[in-house]
């Protein structure tokens, strides 16, 4: 009954971030590359308990969120996140898994990536 309405709003309201402030295209892997190069601080590599190889990110200071570390965790098989963690110290405070990405998908068409 409703899905006539549309409804547009900035991607900065309030109505359209995460608990934490994050804007919706935060969950793309593009933004991961960006926000590692050009955020400052220190990046360590190491294998993850479950076979992926973990980035981990350490902001020289804490950003806005107050993140003060973040795991990126990559799939060697895939050679795509499968999962990233931000922490306020020890403490989890998000966490996004990635699953069923599909690449090169034949029933995809230049509409569908538009």
């Amino acid at each position: 009954m409703l899905s006539h309405i549309t409804l547009t709003i900035a991607k900065d309201d309030p109505r359209a971030l995460s608990l934490r402030g994050n804007q919706i295209e935060y969950a793309s892997f593009g933004y991961e590359l960006d926000h590692y190069a050009s955020t400052p601080g220190t990046l360590a590599e190491s294998k993850g308990p479950d076979g992926n190889v973990a980035i981990t990110f350490t902001p020289n200071a804490a950003e806005n969120t107050g993140v003060t570390r973040e795991v990126l965790s990559l799939s060697p098989s895939m050679n795509l996140p499968v999962k990233r963690e931000q922490f306020v110290g020890d403490k989890s405070v998000s966490t996004e898994t990635f699953s069923r990405v599909k690449l090169n998908d034949p029933s995809l068409t230049a509409k569908d990536i538009n």
